[in-house]
């Protein structure tokens, strides 16, 4: 289940959704939205994508409660990506599988205080009858249905499928908001219009529940880019450290549930860790692009092989991984040998690849027993960027 949150970036937007052929056999596509109907309906070859536009009559608007959810059913294992697309703004993201959704979110939304900030969360109701409860976490204030909310304050809400509740601030950074449901459901956050330096852009992200954070990260950024990491713990007295060279290591303690920080590490190759899971996104940003957000996947997740699909939309197009020193020699890109590794000399565990690759479908393999990685995609079309995971967090942590 998805949304299509606000863009209010000056221009027409639209949403294209992409869905990528994880099987060995061919699959069946149907998308479809409480408004439309049936939107599109198509049969997927193995290793094939296929994209379909969603107009912009499905982008909420607006902080209330619409039913503007789109469902998509596949016949087998299958990569869905979402683009919200306009002349001046680009964003992508991955969507996360309804089986590994979960019942509690908190969410990244915004920037460091050197930008101006017009946060969203965006909530897509998967089975009738769901009872939600948001925590607001802001600096300002919240309007939702025409009512006031502050930081602290509770918004009760019950979803039934397709159903679509946006919460926004005009002004303020709603990052460390707590979402709380009876069922699973899916949570997009970000931006609908956060300016950077001279840059105005647009901000989004499907957030993983709780219970698929983890508390070991190595972030690498996209060549010629810098960005901001954002951190946000999910319980009291996390202590987060990081480090990006071999001077030593710097502390952070986040005091409650919900506390967020943002790390201003430049274009640093970096290792994060926590004392208890943290949810760790990339905001990545440059003085002449629009900024992208990523949530960056933790170095444990194990795969055989990782079919992905790079938007024909990016004119230019990096793949960053991280993986296992042990691994990479039996890793291919597209049956071809990984060449451009970057082996950091504080992290002997791990190495970084970062690759330009084309638009399409492409696959990652290895000749051992597992493959171990994690990694994003990014992309440019002319000042615009865009980023989204390679895989979905999909390994579960023991919360006590």
């Amino acid at each position: 289940m998805l949304g299509f949150p606000e863009n209010r970036v000056q221009g027409y937007s639209y949403l294209r959704v992409t869905v990528t052929n994880a099987c060995e056999r061919r699959i069946n596509v149907t998308i479809t939205s409480h408004v439309f109907n049936d939107l599109d309906t198509y049969v997927l070859q193995p290793a094939a994508s296929d994209t379909s536009t969603v107009a912009g009559e499905l982008m909420v608007k607006g902080s209330k409660r619409t039913k503007q959810g789109v469902k998509i059913i596949t016949t087998g294992d299958a990569k869905v990506y979402i683009e919200v697309d306009n002349i001046n703004a680009k964003e992508g993201a991955l969507v996360i599988p309804v089986q590994f959704l979960g019942y509690r979110h908190y969410v990244v939304t915004g920037v460091s205080t050197e930008g101006t900030t017009q946060s969203e969360i965006l909530l897509v109701g998967v089975t009738d009858q769901t009872d939600v409860a948001v925590t607001i976490h802001t600096t300002t204030n919240v309007i939702y249905d025409r009512d006031m909310f502050f930081n602290g304050a509770v918004i009760y809400i019950q979803l039934d499928e397709f159903d679509t509740v946006q919460i926004q601030s005009d002004s303020g950074d709603l990052s460390g908001s707590l979402i709380e449901s009876s069922s699973p459901i899916s949570v997009f956050s970000g931006n609908q219009a956060v300016s950077i330096n001279t840059n105005v852009g647009y901000l989004l992200e499907q957030m993983p529940a709780i219970m698929f954070w983890q508390t070991k990260f190595v972030i690498v950024p996209p060549k010629g880019f810098n960005y901001e990491c954002k951190i946000v713990a999910a319980f009291s007295w996390t202590l987060v450290r990081y480090r990006c060279s071999l001077v030593g290591w710097h502390d952070v303690l986040l005091v409650s549930a919900g506390t967020d920080v943002a790390l201003q590490l430049g274009s640093a190759l970096c290792t994060v860790i926590a004392s208890k899971p943290i949810l760790t996104t990339m905001i990545i940003r440059a003085m002449t692009f629009d900024p992208a957000m990523v949530v960056i996947q933790p170095v444990r997740e194990v795969h055989r092989h990782i079919p992905f699909y790079v938007p024909e939309t990016l004119e230019f197009a990096q793949i960053i991984l991280v993986t296992y020193t042990d691994d990479i020699y039996d890793m291919t890109l597209d049956n071809d040998t990984l060449t451009n590794v970057i082996a950091p000399s504080f992290e002997p565990l791990y190495v970084a690849v970062v690759e330009d690759i084309k638009s399409g479908t492409h696959i990652i393999k290895t000749s051992g027993s597992s493959l171990r990685i994690s990694g994003y995609i990014f992309g440019l079309f002319g000042g615009l960027t865009s980023a989204f995971p390679l895989q979905f967090q999909q390994n579960r942590v023991r919360i006590a």
